[in-house]
């Protein structure tokens, strides 16, 4: 066989393993949920891992919820882990959740997503109000969520309050106005290893970010629900 032929079945069989690859590749994703489909690439975009929640607690059937409805969808603007360089500089400690067009102005309510002691009610700049709740799950009871731009005036728990899953915390403040520190209208949602209060949404390195958890990953493997 001359050495020209045999450069061609190298390069035809080159062709068709890289096509073959690519099918497998499509087949995968094609499987994949939106969700799913989402944490893949930003995996593959060097994104922070998703917490695994089993290894930090054992929440009873259905006692996680989601703070928000769409809490999955409507992650579209800033994820958990990236860096940004505008308003705010740092790595982003939580995930956003943005609200549909036709609930811009309605009262969108935020829930607690499980049991826990109100830590913190305040004022923040960036944030409008701000809600730490040091959440109790079997295991480990200190993680804290921080539950950022909510009305407020309408926030329904104090400090030092105990609270149940699914708990109503309050209502998402109104777009480019105090209420969400002139931010548009969103929930910030972020979960760490509690220690003192942080309500950082942003973080300076990514030794830090290992203190905070993906909600994304965190809440699927728990299971959480929305509130009906």
């Amino acid at each position: 066989m001359s050495s020209k032929n045999i450069y061609l079945i190298l390069f035809l069989f080159v062709i068709v393993s890289s096509m073959l690859v690519g099918y497998s590749d499509s087949q995968k994703t094609r499987n994949l949920s939106e969700e799913e489909y989402i944490e893949t690439t930003l995996t593959q975009l060097g994104y922070p891992a998703a917490a695994r929640a089993g290894a930090l607690f054992n929440p009873v059937a259905g006692g996680i919820y989601l703070p928000i409805k769409n809490f999955y969808r409507n992650q579209n603007v800033n994820p958990f882990g990236i860096y940004r360089t505008s308003r705010f500089v740092g790595y982003h400690s939580g995930v956003d959740i943005e609200v549909d067009s036709d609930d811009l102005a309605k009262d969108v309510p935020v829930y607690s997503i499980y049991n826990g002691e109100v830590l913190k009610v305040e004022t923040a700049s960036g944030y409008g109000g701000v809600v730490i709740i040091r959440h109790n799950f079997e295991g480990n009871n200190n993680l804290a969520g921080v539950y950022g731009h909510l009305r407020l005036r309408d926030i329904k728990v104090k400090p030092g309050q105990r609270i149940t899953s699914g708990y109503l915390i309050g209502y998402l403040g109104a777009a480019y106005s105090s209420e969400t520190g002139a931010e548009r209208k969103h929930l910030h949602f972020g979960l760490y290893k509690n220690r003192d209060v942080d309500i950082r949404g942003y973080v300076d390195s990514q030794r830090e970010l290992e203190d905070w958890f993906n909600p994304n990953g965190f809440m699927r493997e728990a299971g959480a629900k929305e509130v009906d």
